[in-house]
C-alpha cells in the first residue's frame, strides 16, 4: 500500500494571461479579504480591481519570466520527496499539488485522489511554515470540503494533517544555512550583520481572534537567530492588501528603522515563504532592496528553499515525525 502527500499553497499565475483571474480569485475570497460589502458587490469590485492591478503587475511578472515559478518549484520538490520518503520508509509515495487561487485547484486534486487507490496515509503538507487561518487554515477548509464530496470515509480516516513546522529542527537548520549563504555574499561574519525577517502580513483582526501566526513567527525568529547569532534581528511584514489594519511594522518601515540606527549591512530572510514567487522575486529583490539601497543599507536576500535537496530531506522528516 502506498502513502500520498498533497502540497497545499496559494498558487500563482503561470503566465501573463492568468494574472487577472488569479487576482480575482484572491480579491473575491471573503475568507481572505472581506470588503464588508457583501458577496455580490465584493465580486464586482474584485473584478474591477483585478483588471486594473493586472496591468500594473504585468511588468513585475516579466522580470520573473512572465509567470510565477511557484508550481514548478513545488513539483520539483515533490519529485525529490518521492525518492527520499521511500528511501526512509520503504513505502512508495504518490505526490499531488493543490492550490487555493489557481490551478491545480485543491478541489480538482482531491477529486483525482478519490478516483485512485486507498492510501495508507494521506499527508496534508502546507507550503507555509507557520500556521495562519488565512493561509493554511483556508487550504485545509478547501481540502476537507472537497474530501467530504470525493473521498470515502475510510480514506478520510487516513489523513495526516501537518499544521506547520516553524520550530522543526531540520527546518530551522535549513533556514540557518540560507542565512549563512547570504552572509558569505556580504563577506562579513554574522556577528556583524543584522537580519530582517520579512513575513507575509495579516490583518490585525485575525490576531485579535487568537490566530497563532505572529507568535509562531516570533518563535521561528528566535530559533533561527539562536542558531546563527547575528548582530541583531528584527521583523517586518509585507504584502498588505485591502483596507484593514495589518500587522506592523511593514518591511519598508523596518528597513528605515535599521538605516536610522546606522546599520550598513543586512540580510533579508523571507521567513514565511518556501518558494520564490512575486513576493520574493519582486517585492523583496527589486522593491525592498532598492529602497534599502536608497537609505544606505546594503541588503542581500537569503535564498528561498524552492526544490533544494536539504528542504526535501526536511519535508520527509516532518511528514514521518508528524504521525
Amino acid at each position: 500500500m502506498k502513502d500520498a502527500v498533497i502540497a497545499l499553497g496559494m498558487g500563482g499565475p503561470s503566465n501573463e494571461g492568468n494574472i487577472e483571474p488569479f487576482l480575482f480569485n484572491i480579491l473575491s475570497d471573503r475568507e481572505l479579504i472581506d470588503f464588508h460589502i457583501g458577496t455580490f458587490l465584493q465580486r464586482k469590485l474584485a473584478g474591477y480591481i483585478a483588471r486594473r492591478r493586472a496591468e500594473r503587475v504585468k511588468p513585475r511578472y516579466k522580470i520573473m519570466g512572465g509567470g510565477s515559478p511557484q508550481l514548478k518549484h513545488t513539483e520539483e520538490l515533490l519529485a525529490k520527496l518521492r525518492i527520499i520518503y521511500q528511501e526512509k520508509t520503504g513505502i512508495p509515495l504518490d505526490t499531488f499539488v493543490g492550490m487555493c487561487y489557481f490551478r491545480p485547484y485543491i478541489k480538482d486534486t482531491v477529486r483525482q485522489i478519490g478516483g485512485r487507490e486507498l492510501y495508507r496515509r494521506l499527508y496534508l503538507f502546507p507550503l507555509y511554515p507557520q500556521y495562519c487561518s488565512a493561509t493554511t487554515g483556508i487550504a485545509f477548509k478547501r481540502f476537507y470540503s472537497a474530501a467530504a464530496e470525493f473521498l470515502s470515509k475510510e480514506h478520510s480516516r487516513r489523513i495526516v494533517q501537518i499544521n506547520g513546522y516553524h520550530n522543526f529542527p531540520s527546518f530551522i537548520e535549513t533556514a540557518a544555512d540560507r542565512i549563512k549563504y547570504a552572509a558569505r555574499i556580504l563577506e562579513k561574519p554574522l556577528s556583524e550583520l543584522h537580519i530582517l525577517f520579512s513575513a507575509h502580513g495579516i490583518p490585525e483582526k485575525l490576531v485579535k481572534k487568537g490566530d497563532p501566526y505572529p507568535q509562531q513567527i516570533a518563535e521561528c525568529v528566535h530559533l533561527i537567530a539562536e542558531k546563527v547569532k547575528p548582530a541583531g534581528a528584527s521583523v517586518g511584514f509585507q504584502s498588505r492588501v485591502g483596507f484593514a489594519r495589518w500587522l506592523k511594522p511593514s518591511s519598508h518601515e523596518a528597513i528605515a528603522a535599521l538605516a536610522a540606527k546606522g546599520v550598513k549591512d543586512a540580510i533579508i530572510y523571507p521567513i514565511s515563504f518556501i518558494n520564490d514567487h512575486i513576493e520574493t522575486l519582486y517585492d523583496i529583490d527589486v522593491d525592498l532592496i532598492s529602497y534599502a539601497d536608497k537609505l544606505g543599507v546594503n541588503a542581500v536576500r537569503a535564498p528561498s528553499f524552492n526544490s533544494s535537496d536539504d528542504f526535501a530531506e526536511a519535508a520527509a522528516e516532518i511528514m514521518i515525525k508528524t504521525v
